[in-house]
């Protein structure tokens, strides 16, 4: 029997950006290197376990509290760095003005080692207070440039958020590692031409960590990419839906399984012709007043297919509504016009209707 929840907790909303781009398609030390030089990555460190230093006192919230723990944390990996730096100023020192060049070589020597030690003792975060060297930022880019990930019993000091694209772009994962009976997916990616990469993604994210495996509920025999291809081609569709079946269960049990439903940017033959609808208020969403109530500054005649362009209203008239259409606009266009933000608003609305309508109808 399916138990019901709120639907929140079972929705999982897809994300892309650059830094996922681009460390999946050039996960090369020598683009590392370039990555790092030039600052592209996106993302940064938080702190995401101080209770392991206890004398990290201060609330973690927000603002100068947020500010002066990471000060605190830092404050080792600082002191080292200045330590290396007076040891080398002070080898200059006794070369130049005082021509002690055994002396210097010495003291270089031991700042260097010290500095070896530094990067070697890195890699060791798991041990007792060696995390405090992951707050480095120059160590950090050293063990990004060697592809280093941070492997441990518990969690470190700080941990690098990012673009979770590279692995799982739909979030999904989460969900399945919970073994939620229920999953909405409104999937806003990239993929125009229907090819679902991301699902492929998750067919072998899903065989990797022994969860499980998708097959289409109507038939579990038939290949994924034929239950892709007849989807295609009903253009009526407004959802796919799939089945998550668990298994690798070492005791034998009987497990349960996960019922998926996708929706996504796709326009019905009846919404092709649509012309675009005034701009959305809070009393639209609200419902208390009505498309007819709004006015639509000149622009009702215009089709909302063929909507592109970024930034403002007015590139959809005067020539530059250029880019790829409505509804599949490119991701690198951030900057969408509030007319393309309208019709993707009312066209998720639109197409929701009947996935949702599924998800809450007991199977």
């Amino acid at each position: 029997m399916f138990n019901a929840r709120s639907l929140s907790r079972s929705v999982a909303l897809s994300g892309a950006a650059i830094d996922a781009f681009i460390v999946g398609k050039k996960n090369q030390r020598k683009y590392r290197f370039w990555m790092e030089f030039l600052s592209l990555n996106m993302g940064d460190f938080m702190i995401f376990n101080h209770i392991r230093h206890k004398w990290v006192s201060v609330q973690l919230e927000t603002g100068w509290a947020l500010d002066t723990a990471q000060f605190v944390l830092l404050l080792p990996t600082i002191l080292c760095q200045e330590l290396i730096y007076g040891l080398m100023l002070f080898s200059f020192v006794l070369h130049f003005n005082y021509h002690a060049c055994e002396a210097a070589s010495h003291m270089s020597w031991v700042a260097g080692s010290f500095g070896g030690l530094i990067v070697i003792g890195s890699f060791f975060g798991f041990l007792p207070h060696f995390d405090l060297l992951l707050n480095s930022v120059v160590l950090r880019g050293i063990h990004q440039l060697l592809q280093f990930y941070h492997q441990a019993t518990h969690p470190p000091t700080a941990v690098h958020v990012t673009d979770g694209g590279l692995l799982d772009n739909t979030g999904v994962m989460q969900l399945f590692r919970r073994r939620i009976q229920r999953i909405l997916l409104a999937y806003g990616g990239n993929d125009p031409k229907e090819q679902f990469k991301y699902i492929q993604k998750l067919v072998v994210a899903l065989a990797t960590e022994h969860i499980g495996s998708l097959h289409d509920p109507i038939d579990p025999r038939r290949d994924l990419n034929e239950t892709f291809h007849k989807f295609r081609s009903d253009k009526q569709a407004t959802y796919l839906h799939l089945k998550v079946k668990y298994g690798w269960c070492d005791d034998g049990c009987d497990q349960p399984s996960s019922d998926l439903f996708i929706v996504m940017c796709r326009l019905t033959p009846a919404a092709r012709d649509m012309k675009v609808k005034p701009l959305m208020t809070e009393s639209t969403i609200l419902g208390e007043e009505s498309d007819d109530e709004l006015s639509d500054d000149g622009e009702s005649a215009i089709l909302q297919r063929k909507l592109g362009g970024c930034c403002c209203d007015c590139c959809h008239v005067i020539g530059c509504n250029c880019g790829r259409k409505f509804p599949n606009p490119l991701t690198m266009n951030q900057f969408l016009t509030p007319q393309l933000f309208n019709s993707l608003c009312r066209l998720g609305h639109d197409i929701s209707g009947p996935a949702i309508e599924a998800i809450a109808t007991p199977l």
